[in-house]
């Protein structure tokens, strides 16, 4: 949420009063609102049947929407019933403060659904991109940023950026880095000619920064001091890291970044379309991992019956048809009819330079956002999450960074970038506290329209995926069903038609084929295989981690003898050697990007052990 500049005209005592009661009526609401919001998930996710004809949806309401005349967008969803104030969550902000020029007096914003956390699927995300021209974008406001704290790191950004430039990414690129790397060139030969190279063939703008500012000082309150030398030089050295990455909170230079961990890849296309989500502070996927925790806990029926009852909350799980015909209707209802019918691709009206648009623009824009981020799903399952920092895109600004200050003063012994980012940056748990009071507030209307939501969940099945979906899992459901079905993919719920739920790839995809047909469906992979080193890293066949990888029984690699090495037998055995096949070409590839963008072999097998236990507890993990 953006800064609010409120005026109370009220005085002293009767705003002292205001407070209290707000307080008060938290109670309250923390009581009513866990039902509503579990219920709100479900009403307007209506549950279409499979039969259901998409070509049946009536546009003839449509009209044409010319985000330069005052209040079209609501204008339009007035004339079409899209605003009910019984049903929808949301209130319409308008006003007429004597401050407010006269033009701008009757301008009306929707105001955003303070009640939950949102979900944005695939398919709306791809179904906005997909809508804007994108010749009228100033991409010099849109940036991809990495960091790098080792000539590893250095060559891993390099990669990234070198596929990004392959997939034909039309945003800058910008790598924080430490400054004595290029101050330093006689001490660090390699990291310094490297990132030269680098910045100059992938025009990467390199952003050094001081890591000593940033002390490694941990909160006095907080923190005992440890009598384990070796502990609080991993500490140290696992800071040294999270302080690079959330300097990228601080790139206030552009409206919207895309931060990758680099030791990641990316398989199928690049990640543009990110830039044009709904606005929030954050958009991020959560950690499909976690939820296995409540899954596999000796409560997980108790919790399912009693926190998350299906019946209570009207969830009955979607067929592939049911979800196609789901997000088809959402486009249909809430993207289409604002394209540009005067424009022969019919585009939506959305500009890119956001800063630029006049006042009447920017509202029409903002209320085709939030008219789009009203009706996403809901994500009720926050007290089972966590969310995974690998991938980010932030909106960065002064407010986001004070926080970023505030958490690294706050820091305590073990904490680190996805902590810290949970906790004082994106807090699920504490944000509707903060949406309920904001709900109180009364902004002017320039400040109004820079308001938005803190956090927006993304799919993790295309931005959060782990290379131990191929390496260590012999079934892919819990990494397929959505966040809003993670609880109950292991359910054994029906669907309404009876047949397989979306997620139940068992059911539908012959299990020899799964590893193929979910990994199309990856645009950003990271290396996550603990205890496997990282893919830098030369693998010793004889090395007990080398059990850890997924076997696959006609894989020659796990049956024969390799130059007189006996070859660990995996604990895991699958059926589906595309998965196999899928992960030797990840890292074959990563290997070959390696020599050819940095000139680097893979480290020798002597050294890995120590480096992969040390890589794989880094805070980016």
């Amino acid at each position: 949420m953006g800064s609010l500049s409120i005026s109370f005209k009220s005085n002293r005592h009767r705003r002292l009063l205001w407070i209290l009661s707000t307080f008060l009526t938290i109670g309250i609401w923390t009581i009513l609102n866990h039902n509503s919001q579990l219920k709100s998930t479900h009403n307007i996710d209506v549950e279409y049947k499979s039969s259901y004809n998409t070509s049946s949806i009536d546009n003839s309401n449509n009209i044409d929407i010319n985000f330069k005349n005052s209040n079209s967008v609501i204008n339009y969803l007035k004339k079409t019933k899209e605003i009910h104030s019984s049903l929808n969550p949301t209130r319409i902000i308008q006003t007429k403060d004597e401050l407010t020029p006269d033009y701008l007096k009757d301008i009306q914003l929707i105001d955003f659904d303070h009640r939950n956390i949102k979900y944005i699927p695939n398919e709306i995300i791809n179904g906005i991109y997909e809508k804007i021209d994108l010749s009228t974008v100033n991409w010099s406001k849109f940036a991809y940023v990495l960091y790098a704290t080792s000539i590893d790191y250095i060559c891993n950004a390099g990669i990234i950026f070198n596929q990004l430039t392959i997939l034909k990414t039309n945003a800058k690129f910008v790598l924080i880095v430490d400054e004595i790397f290029l101050n330093n060139p006689i001490e660090f030969p390699i990291e310094n000619k490297l990132l030269l190279k680098l910045s100059q063939k992938f025009k990467i703008k390199l952003k050094p920064v001081k890591l000593s500012t940033y002390s490694n000082q941990l909160n006095p309150i907080k923190n005992i001091a440890s009598n384990n030398q070796n502990e609080d030089q991993v500490d140290s050295k696992n800071w040294k890291a999270s302080i690079t990455k959330l300097l990228i909170f601080n790139e206030t230079d552009y409206d919207r970044i895309i931060y990758l961990d680099n030791d990641a890849v990316l398989p199928n296309s690049n990640l543009d379309e990110l830039f044009f989500l709904p606005p929030a502070n954050i958009a991020i996927p959560p950690n499909y991992l976690n939820f296995e925790k409540a899954i596999n806990s000796d409560n997980y029926a108790q919790l399912i019956k009693e926190k998350y009852n299906p019946e209570n909350i009207g969830y009955i799980p979607l067929t592939v048809d049911e979800k196609t015909v789901k997000w088809e209707k959402f486009k249909q209802e809430f993207i289409n009819p604002f394209l540009n019918n005067n424009h022969s691709n019919q585009y939506l009206p959305i500009n890119g330079d956001f800063k630029e648009l006049s006042f009447i623009e920017k509202a029409n824009q903002v209320n085709f956002y939030r008219n789009i981020y009203n009706h996403l799903p809901s994500f009720n399952q926050i007290d089972e999450s966590h969310l995974t920092t690998s991938l980010m895109v932030i909106e960065p600004s002064l407010e986001i960074w004070k926080r970023v200050e505030l958490a690294m003063k706050l820091r305590t012994k073990g904490q680190f970038d996805m902590d810290l980012v949970e906790k004082y940056i994106a807090p699920l748990k504490d944000i509707l506290y903060v949406y309920f009071l904001d709900h109180f507030k009364y902004p002017l209307i320039d400040d109004a329209i820079l308001n938005k939501p803190e956090v927006l969940l993304l799919p993790h099945q295309t931005y959060g995926v782990f290379t131990q979906e191929f390496n260590s899992r012999l079934n892919h459901e819990s990494y397929f069903a959505e966040p809003i079905d993670q609880l109950y993919y292991k359910a054994n719920l029906s669907t309404s038609t009876g047949e397989p739920a979306y997620f139940e790839l068992d059911k539908y995809i012959d299990r020899k084929q799964q590893a193929s047909f979910i990994y199309k469906q990856m645009k950003y992979i990271k290396f996550n295989d603990y205890p496997i080193p990282k893919p830098w890293f030369k693998l010793d066949p004889e090395a007990d981690y080398m059990s850890y990888r997924l076997g696959c029984t006609d894989h020659p690699n796990f049956k024969e003898i390799n130059n007189g090495k006996h070859i660990v037998e995996p604990k895991l055995i699958t059926d589906d050697c595309s998965t196999v096949l899928i992960l030797e070409k990840i890292y074959e590839a990563f290997k070959q990007n390696r020599l050819d963008i940095c000139e680097l072999d893979l480290i020798e097998p002597s050294t890995t052990k120590a480096a992969s236990v040390s890589t794989a507890t880094t805070p980016s993990t």
